[in-house]
This record gives C-alpha cells, sequence and structure tokens, in this order.
C-alpha cells in the first residue's frame, strides 16, 4: 500500500485511496498518521523556497510558504488541480502574466514587494491562477472601484533627466526630474501616468513616442510641471504643460508667438518685462544716391541710414520704404536715432502710400543747408479696418 505524502498524492475518488480491507493494520497505521501530517500541512508554513524562472510552490512543504529573492517568476510547477498555496513574498520581483500558465488580476504582471502576500491555486497541468493579492503596502484596487474620500499619492525619488527617462519604474505617481539631459523618449506603461516636476532646464523633444503640445519641442525651467499618459506601446503623450512662471499656457511659448487669437472685449498685459520686438526681427538698409532715394526692408522694424546729400534750410525730402510686410491698414512708428548731435534740426514723419510702401518725409528745421546721414527709426503695428 503506497503511503501519502502530501494532498496530492490523495484521490477525490473514496475507492481509489488507501487502505483497502487486504492491507495490514501496520500499513493502516502509517497511512493515518500520513493523512495526519497532510491535513497539518494545510495550516503550517513551509521550508522557504528561492524564487526561479520555475518556482515549484506545488512541492512546498506547507500550504503557506515565502518565496525568497528577486528572480522573475514566469511559472509556479506542476500539481493536481485544486491545490492552494498562500505565498509570501521577501523580496522585489516580477510576476509575468500569462493567459494560460500564470493567470494574474488585471491580466497584467505584478511587481512585488517585501511583506505582499498572493494566494495561488492550481488548474492541473502547470497552469495557476492568481485568486486574491494582498500589498504589503495599500489597498488591492478593483476594475471600476469608486472613491469616496481623497487619494493622495505619494511622491517617489527623484529620477535624473536622460535620454529615454524610465516613468514606469518610478517609485510614486509624483516625481520629480533632476538635471539638464535633453529627454527624447519617456518609458511609461499604456495607460499609466505620472506627474512630474522639472528641477533644471531641459529640452523635451516632440516625436513619434513622445507626443507634446502643439508638436513642439519644450523648454523646461525649474517648477514646471507636465502630466504624462502612456497612450500605447512606446508612446507617451504630455495631456498637461504648466509653467512655474507663467499663469497661462500660450500657444507658440516655446518659440516666437506669432498670434493671439480669440480675444474680445479688454485685454490688459501687464509684468515688468517689455512689449515689443526682439532681437532678429529688425535689419538695417542704407540709402544709396540721394535722400530722395527708395530703400527696401522687409523687416517689421529697423533703421534707415539716409544719404548725406545737402538738404536746404526749411526743405522737406520725401523717400519710399519698400516693405513686404506692411499693409495699409497698419500704422508705422518712425523717429530720429541718435546719429546727429542736433536732433531738433530736423523732424520726421511717416503715412501709408500703399500696401507694401511707407512715405517718409524729413524735414530740415533750420536756417542753413545740412548734410547729415540722418539714421531713421521705424516700426510695423499691425491693423485693421473692420
Amino acid at each position: 500500500m503506497p503511503v501519502p505524502s502530501s494532498m496530492a498524492d490523495l484521490s477525490t475518488t473514496a475507492a481509489s485511496n488507501y487502505p483497502t480491507g487486504s492491507d495490514s493494520p501496520t500499513s493502516g497505521d502509517d497511512y493515518f498518521r500520513s493523512i495526519q501530517a497532510i491535513i497539518r500541512s494545510t495550516n503550517a508554513k513551509g521550508a522557504d523556497i528561492a524564487s526561479a524562472t520555475t518556482t515549484d510552490i506545488g512541492a512546498a512543504t506547507g500550504e503557506f510558504v515565502d518565496v525568497t529573492g528577486t528572480t522573475t517568476i514566469t511559472g509556479l510547477g506542476t500539481i493536481a488541480a485544486g491545490i492552494v498555496r498562500t505565498v509570501r513574498f521577501t523580496g522585489a520581483l516580477t510576476l509575468t502574466h500569462n493567459a494560460t500558465s500564470l493567470i494574474l488580476p488585471s491580466s497584467a504582471n505584478i511587481t512585488t514587494e517585501n511583506g505582499d502576500v498572493a494566494q495561488f491555486r492550481s488548474l492541473g497541468s502547470g497552469n495557476w491562477k492568481c485568486t486574491n493579492y494582498i500589498p504589503q503596502v495599500g489597498y488591492p484596487l478593483k476594475s471600476g472601484a469608486t472613491f469616496t474620500g481623497a487619494l493622495n499619492e505619494a511622491q517617489g525619488a527623484n529620477i535624473a533627466s536622460a535620454g529615454t527617462v524610465n516613468l514606469t519604474t518610478a517609485t510614486g505617481n509624483y516625481v520629480h526630474i533632476t538635471g539638464t539631459t535633453t529627454i527624447t523618449a519617456i518609458t511609461l506603461a499604456q495607460g499609466a501616468t505620472r506627474t512630474v516636476v522639472f528641477d533644471g532646464a531641459l529640452t523635451l523633444t516632440n516625436g513619434a513616442s513622445l507626443l507634446l503640445p502643439d508638436a513642439a519641442n519644450i523648454t523646461t525651467a525649474t517648477g514646471d510641471v507636465a502630466i504624462f499618459r502612456g497612450e500605447a506601446a512606446g508612446v507617451v503623450r504630455c495631456v498637461s504643460y504648466i509653467y512655474k512662471t507663467r499663469p497661462y499656457a500660450l500657444k507658440g511659448v516655446n518659440s516666437d508667438i506669432t498670434q493671439l487669437t480669440g480675444l474680445t472685449g479688454e485685454t490688459t498685459i501687464k509684468g515688468v518685462a517689455l512689449l515689443g520686438y526682439g532681437t532678429g526681427a529688425g535689419g538695417t538698409v542704407t540709402q544709396l544716391t540721394s535722400k530722395t532715394t527708395s530703400v527696401t526692408l522687409n523687416k517689421p522694424t529697423g533703421k534707415i541710414i539716409m544719404n548725406n546729400a545737402a538738404l536746404a534750410a526749411g526743405a522737406s525730402a520725401l523717400f519710399a520704404l519698400n516693405n513686404s510686410i506692411f499693409s495699409d491698414t497698419d500704422s508705422i512708428i518712425v523717429q530720429l536715432d541718435n546719429s546727429i548731435a542736433s536732433p531738433n534740426n530736423y523732424s520726421v514723419k511717416a503715412y501709408s502710400a500703399a500696401s507694401g510702401i511707407i512715405g517718409i518725409i524729413l524735414t530740415n528745421n533750420t536756417g542753413g543747408s545740412l548734410s547729415d546721414a540722418v539714421g531713421i527709426r521705424f516700426s510695423i503695428i499691425k491693423g485693421a479696418s473692420s
């Protein structure tokens, strides 16, 4: 008569178990004591099992067992269907979901932590299903659960900037990214969300795998906040970007702002900074031949250096500034620069001759002839007649 040593050695069919009526009393004694040991093992802690690709919990010496180590687990061994094991993990490892052989909650991999407890039930043929998983820290979440109180997200450890930043392994949903290394990609599981605070100036590079607002690169500043969501395999989208020093996010803020639309009523611009054209917007042109020679400068702002031909006392010189940016509904600001010693000797004014042409008039205010290469600055202000 074979003496069983584990629950798997027993049959669910009574007639298939031992002892039979013909077995000796001594054999029956061994059998009954073995059954008692098996029953006791269902409420006993077995010897620790080291994690391995296939961690054979079916061979555990107790229903409750510690799995040690950090090796990724893809299988749990083979034992009869229905057998249950309660496992406590003593380290961080990955349980790899498989739709047949290792079925996990939410059909997703699980990263264990020290103290996490899972219950597995054998489906037979080396297949197992995790029927319960209890984290050491926090509570298990059920799909579609409703929170009635505040959900407080823990801040994770800082993450150093790199070409590819892994947010999937962040230790909290709210993290700081340090450093100034350009980021071209972010790793984040599909559907997962992370809130990021930047601690320095770096470049977020828009591309097929990192989708940024306006499909444009972003230069971060200390204190800026972004929310990233895993959109698809290998694709992460920035769903929100908030600048620390800007009350509103404007389209094109990381390059020149070319247009503000949708503003109605009175609009006020406040702040200590100046409003106007920046470096690179302007240009300079020198007038040839005479003070009435036309010049061309297709810039919204710039400087005209006039010819130094003589201008008689009280006389005026009219010349055309050809400018493709200018429309006849626009306004033009002109003024003398500091290139002449006595600016009161001259006055200058401008008018709209036609779209693309600005008329500029320079007048000699003195009683004598003047021969200066007068500098005139101009700026165009876009306008409309309706």
